[in-house]
C-alpha cells in the first residue's frame, strides 16, 4: 500500500539514477510494498530498506531513516486503499515542478503498485511521483494535487480540492 507519509531523518546511499533526489527534512510519501527490510533505529525512528525498482533486481536498495515508529510503518502498510488505481492531473510534458507553469494538466490512471514514491514543491501546491513504468523504467511525473490530497484520493477514492489551476471532485475506480 502506498501510504506512509514521513520525514526523511537521514540518507545512506543515494539510488544509482540522478532524477532522485531526496532531502533531509522533507516529508515523501512511500510505497510499502517497496519496503524490503524494517528495522528499528534509535528509540523513536525506524531503517528502511527500500527498493527503488521491486522489478528489477539489479537495483541497489537505500537505507531510508524516517520519523516514524516500526509499529506506525507497519500499521500504514495495512491500511487499504480504495482501488489499486488512482486517477491525477498530470503535466504530461514537465519534468520539473517550474515546467508545469502554464501547461494544462490531463487525467492519468496509476496502478498503486508501480508508484515509488511521491513529494511535493516548496509551496505545497503540486507533487512529484516517480512510477515504474515498465520492467526496468522509472519515470517521473508532475501532478497537480498536494501529498494530502493523493493520499486522500487513495485511502477514500474521492477528494474535493482547489489547485492551482481547477476546483474539482474526483472521484477515482478501478
Amino acid at each position: 500500500m502506498i501510504g506512509i507519509v514521513t520525514t526523511l531523518s537521514s540518507l545512506e546511499v543515494q539510488p544509482e539514477f540522478s532524477m532522485v533526489e531526496l532531502t533531509i527534512s522533507t516529508e515523501y510519501i512511500i510505497n510499502t510494498d517497496f519496503i524490503t527490510r524494517l528495522e528499528v533505529y534509535g528509540t523513536t525512528d525506524s531503517l528502511l530498506k527500500y527498493s527503488w525498482n521491486i522489478h528489477d533486481s539489479r537495483m541497489a536498495v537505500q537505507s531510508l531513516y524516517v520519523n516514524e515508529t516500526n509499529a506506525a510503518v507497519v500499521a500504514l502498510a495495512d491500511v487499504a486503499a480504495a482501488s489499486n488505481m488512482i486517477l491525477l492531473p498530470v503535466y504530461e510534458d514537465a519534468i520539473s515542478f517550474s515546467e508545469a507553469v502554464g501547461q494544462t494538466p490531463v487525467d492519468k490512471y496509476f496502478n498503486i503498485a508501480d508508484i515509488v514514491f511521491i513529494s511535493e514543491n516548496t509551496a505545497g501546491t503540486l507533487a512529484r511521483l516517480l512510477a515504474v513504468t515498465g520492467g526496468f523504467e522509472v519515470r517521473e511525473y508532475i501532478i497537480n494535487y498536494n501529498l494530502a490530497q493523493i493520499i486522500d484520493i487513495v485511502v477514500t477514492g474521492t477528494t474535493t480540492t482547489t489547485t492551482s489551476t481547477t476546483s474539482t471532485t474526483t472521484t477515482t475506480g478501478g
